[in-house]
């Protein structure tokens, strides 16, 4: 039985993504924006599909504004209509939903020098799937462990082009 949660593979991918930033000297919001929607779309497309809570939990803000498209709409049943949530867990998914990006936003600094951006999934289980090398994703529509962590790897030439295009000087 698994006792807690090793992160070391995305601390160590975070830190690739903060050199590929760390070499752009001026990095626009808006470049910072679309490196941001750029993983949130892949870590969607990686990650396993019981429900749907989790890739629906999924979330970009930044520095003055954010994407806020109000409460996702998740669900109690998984593929095969089987109940996995009850309401009252269903309610507290779309209140944490809510906190959560509400808490991210407030937390930017609105210095326009140092914009910055937050992204990450709300869902209270997103790093258990993230991390179990060990859960059967095979009935799931879609990836499995590490989805986060490979939405950044895979995307970081990508990601480093998107900030520094739109950072460019004029």
């Amino acid at each position: 039985m698994k006792t807690g949660m090793r992160t070391e593979g995305l601390e160590a991918v975070l830190m690739k993504l903060d050199k590929v930033l760390q070499a752009i000297p001026f990095k626009s919001l808006q470049g910072l924006i679309a490196a941001g929607m750029r993983i949130k779309r892949a870590a969607q497309k990686g990650c396993p599909v019981d429900t749907g809570n989790l890739k629906a939990s999924a979330f970009v803000v930044w520095s003055g504004g954010g994407l806020q498209d109000g409460v996702p709409k998740f669900t109690t049943q998984d593929a095969q209509g089987v109940e996995v949530l009850t309401s009252e867990q269903l309610v507290q998914m779309g209140q944490d939903h809510i906190k959560i990006v509400n808490e991210a936003q407030t937390s930017l600094p609105l210095n326009k020098f140092k914009p910055a951006v937050i992204l990450g999934f709300t869902a209270f289980y997103a790093i258990f799937v993230e991390e179990d090398d060990e859960a059967d994703h095979s009935q799931s529509g879609g990836g499995g462990a590490h989805y986060f962590r490979n939405a950044i790897d895979g995307n970081l030439l990508q990601i480093g082009q998107d900030v520094a295009e739109a950072s460019k000087v004029a």
